[in-house]
């Protein structure tokens, strides 16, 4: 009897350590990018339906953005990202601290998954009829979106009878902005340099140098090149005011550039020279992504 409960005790103990080391695994892990913050994954309230719970996220959407587009109105807004939802306040002509009539504020709703971000907000009445949103793509190390911007804008300034004023779609980047200075009305859109300015108003069109199509561009045609809200845009690209940086090899020449920008299309290229002389422009270097270094020349004096 002894050594028969002896095998029995043994065999017991064989079984319960099979069960403890047959445990299954979790069936999927949430893994923070490389250089995120953090290793473990979201940990589900007490009682929470469902296994995987939504991580919170780790793209570095927290903080202020600006957008910048053609017919743009220096929209900007403060972003908070808590799992896959995004809120926050945003307006759209330049940053205002409180909430005062004709502000053109509003309070952010979106969601954001993997790289892909949407929001929205309602601004400029007290009844919600105009909506500011974006449809972009996290580019540049979390420092960039690019994609679209759209306005859903109603005529009318009473609900009834509410006049459809259409939606206007356009494509724009959104910058992460230097800090906000104390008083600065124009932040985050610094102008540039009047010499440049006036300069890029002056000249109109540019055209490519040289007989040798070179990417989207050919000799002989004309395309645009301006500023707005302190940037650059138009057929060669678009540069963020904070893409831009100014020198002054000498008097009477100032050298605008931008490097390596990460831009809304393939073919616009990514890095752009333009040398300014005494309120002229001289010359225009740009760089696709390929590295083909391309020339133009403006089309007008």
């Amino acid at each position: 009897m002894r050594a028969g409960s002896w095998w029995l005790g043994a065999l017991l103990v064989l079984v319960s350590g099979v069960g403890c080391n047959d445990e299954s695994a979790p069936s999927s892990y949430w893994l923070p990018e490389a250089g995120a913050s953090g290793t473990s994954p979201s940990v589900p309230e007490a009682g929470a339906s469902g296994t995987s719970p939504a991580p919170t996220s780790n793209l570095k959407l927290d903080g202020f953005w600006a957008a910048y587009a053609d017919k743009m109105d220096g929209t900007v807004v403060s972003l908070h990202a808590n799992g896959n939802v995004i809120t926050g306040r945003g307006c759209v002509s330049g940053w205002q601290e409180f909430d005062v009539a004709n502000s053109q504020c509003g309070e952010i709703t979106g969601t954001v998954e993997g790289d892909q971000v949407n929001f929205e907000f309602y601004f400029g009445r007290i009844v919600p009829l105009d909506t500011y949103g974006v449809n972009v793509q996290l580019v540049a190390g979390a420092t960039r979106m690019n994609g679209e911007q759209y306005f859903y804008q109603a005529i009318s300034p009473t609900p009834e009878p509410a006049i459809d004023g259409g939606r206007l779609e356009m494509p724009a980047t959104l910058f992460r902005p230097p800090p906000q200075p104390a008083n600065d009305d124009r932040w985050p859109f610094e102008r540039l340099p009047l010499e440049a300015s006036s300069a890029l108003a002056k000249m109109g069109s540019v055209t490519l140098l040289g007989d040798v199509p070179a990417g989207k561009f050919t000799p002989g045609a004309l395309y645009e090149l301006k500023t707005d809200w302190g940037g650059l845009l138009g057929d060669l690209g678009l540069f963020t005011p904070v893409d831009l940086t100014y020198r002054y090899p000498e008097e009477g020449v100032l050298v605008v550039h931008a490097d390596q920008v990460a831009q809304l299309d393939s073919d616009s290229p990514v890095s752009l020279k333009i040398e300014v002389r005494y309120a002229r422009v001289t010359s225009i270097e740009a760089e696709l992504a390929t590295g083909e270094k391309l020339s133009f020349a403006p089309s007008s004096p």
